[in-house]
């Protein structure tokens, strides 16, 4: 979809985006004002790891910033309130049956990015979906606010803001209350996708000063920058995208092939995102002018002969008989958010690369040992495996891939687990900017389409 396409899905919706939007938007202006804000406990990475930790082979430290990491979250309140399904909705029960066939709204090219999306409060009720978006309405605005306030911090506060994705919320959330969005969308004091791209501009900005070589922990926002390029063909995105994705070709130290002591799923999905995102943006498959200090692999031949080395070390030295991925990183705990995470790029790659029978087994494999790792006495599965408490902030993570497997294989077990976590998510601890994109910029947006059975592919 080029610019001209983007404004003509524009004024078609023009309309109605002031009616469905304005009531949000005043909310979250409100509720800034009157917020405030609590101080969790979310331990940051020290500077010796944060230098180091997940750094492809050959990649430069960036400048200092404090971003913190995904270590054990805020535990939330333990029980989970499942909200009532809306009336005038069929009961829960007859939930798979309803809109089968029914398009996703998701522009075209914007699909292998977001995945299926349907109208806000179009799908199937389930217990969870209703608060999931009331609650964004009601907190957008102040978390952005919250954002603006760091945006120019130089310790790097506002790397927070971009934590899994800035603008991908706020640009799904658009498309789903039929609000403008790409070059023409209004200013940021009316428009939700106007606030994302301020967040990933100030990122790129970041990016652009360290030579776009940037560590995985700080890179989860990939789709935001891919997503900036699609509507309005930002230069510095395309160039982040192609250095994150020639940094990846390399890996020396062992990082990519679980082998290293600071390993872990997320630097993986990181690196299978940066490749498949080079593949479809077209990118030639050689050196950036813009960092000519980190390692390229050019015997490779191609971005996707580098995502299918990749995949055959998950395989091989990643993901076990039982699904299980140990965390070198974790002290050999598994970290429950990134097996997701990994599955879900895995599940990407089928839907939008190839289909490959071997790529969908391991991420059904990796998702039933998620499912089987359950505790009956909590409401979401812990940070990590050796965790005691639920990170309902993280819940999120579980919700698009399950409910891919939900389709794909008809088995109930995928669509219970999706529901659990997206009545936790919608429970969940969101008065920070980390926390808030963990559960918003995570896919979880599209419950309603995939339940609907909108197709994943």
């Amino acid at each position: 979809m080029g610019r001209r396409a983007v404004e003509r899905w524009n004024r078609a919706r023009a309309r109605k985006a002031l009616l469905v939007i304005g009531v949000p938007i005043l909310s979250g202006m409100l509720i800034g004002l009157i917020l405030t804000e609590p101080n969790p406990s979310v331990a940051g990475e020290p500077p010796s790891e944060r230098d180091t930790a997940a750094a492809y082979d050959g990649a430069a430290a960036p400048d200092p910033a404090a971003a913190g990491d995904d270590r054990e979250p805020r535990a939330a309140n333990a029980a989970v309130e499942a909200a009532e399904p809306r009336a005038g909705d069929a009961p829960d029960g007859n939930a798979d049956q309803q809109a089968q066939g029914r398009p996703s709204i998701t522009p075209e090219a914007l699909r292998p990015i977001l995945g299926p999306l349907a109208l806000k409060g179009s799908g199937p009720a389930v217990p969870g979906i209703r608060t999931y978006d009331d609650r964004f309405a009601r907190t957008e605005q102040a978390r952005y606010d919250d954002y603006v306030k760091v945006e120019q911090d130089r310790q790097g506060a506002f790397l927070l803001g971009h934590h899994y994705g800035g603008l991908i919320s706020r640009l799904m959330w658009s498309i789903r209350t039929s609000a403008p969005i790409g070059p023409s969308s209004p200013p940021e004091n009316v428009s939700a996708y106007a606030r994302g791209r301020r967040i990933v501009r100030r990122y790129l900005e970041w990016s652009k000063r360290n030579g776009y070589s940037i560590p995985p922990h700080n890179n989860t926002g990939m789709a935001d920058i891919e997503a900036l390029y699609v509507l309005e063909g930002d230069e510095d995105a395309l160039t982040h995208i192609h250095v994150a994705a020639m940094s990846a070709t390399t890996d020396r130290y062992g990082y990519l092939q679980f082998r290293n002591p600071k390993s872990d799923a997320r630097q993986v999905a990181v690196a299978l995102q940066a490749f498949m995102a080079a593949h479809r943006l077209g990118i030639p498959f050689e050196r950036s002018r813009a960092n000519n200090n980190i390692g390229f692999d050019a015997e490779l031949g191609s971005w996707l002969a580098a995502a299918r080395r990749q995949i055959g070390w998950v395989r091989d030295n990643g993901v076990k008989a039982d699904g299980a991925i140990p965390s070198p990183s974790h002290g050999g705990h598994e970290a429950y958010l990134f097996n997701a995470l990994l599955a879900t790029r895995l599940l990407e790659w089928c839907a939008n690369i190839e289909w490959d029978p071997e790529v969908f087994g391991l991420a059904q494999r990796i998702m039933d040992h998620l499912i089987d790792a359950r505790k009956p006495a909590l409401p979401a599965l812990g940070y990590q495996s050796n965790s005691p408490q639920a990170a309902t902030d993280l819940a999120a993570f579980y919700i698009w891939p399950s409910l891919v497997l939900w389709q794909e294989t008809g088995d109930p077990k995928y669509r219970d687990f999706a529901i659990q976590n997206i009545g936790a998510s919608s429970t969940a601890y969101i008065d920070q900017m980390k926390q808030w994109n963990q559960i918003y910029s995570t896919l979880g947006q599209g419950a309603e389409a995939l339940l609907a059975r909108v197709s994943w592919r």
